[in-house]
């Protein structure tokens, strides 16, 4: 499944906001077709502090410190990022994408 994480950033301050999560499908209880995002729901209580704590240090704070570095400029902005927990994990490295299973 797949959740919204959305950052407030300050050069290397990363401060999450609420977890989000869209509401894709047509009907009640998870029923009909996808239909790319009706909108959004919070809290998302699959989403544990730890799985939170895991993206903010894997994801999110590693591209606050990015931008500092190769911008060499001062970042405030919101950060946003879909993200996406599967039964696979995949890894990214130099144009390669190793899956290692969960």
């Amino acid at each position: 499944f797949e959740f919204s994480l959305i950052c407030f950033v300050h050069d290397e301050l990363v401060i999450p906001m609420e977890i989000a999560q869209d509401h894709k499908c047509a009907y009640d209880g998870d029923r009909g077709p996808n239909t790319g995002g009706m909108g959004v729901y919070s809290p998302v209580k699959r989403i544990t502090p730890q799985i939170i704590e895991e993206a903010l240090e894997t994801v999110m704070k590693p591209m606050a410190r990015a931008m500092v570095k190769e911008t060499d400029l001062s970042a405030k902005d919101i950060a946003y990022k879909a993200l996406v927990i599967a039964s696979e994990l995949c890894v990214f490295t130099n144009n390669n994408i190793i899956v290692e299973e969960v």
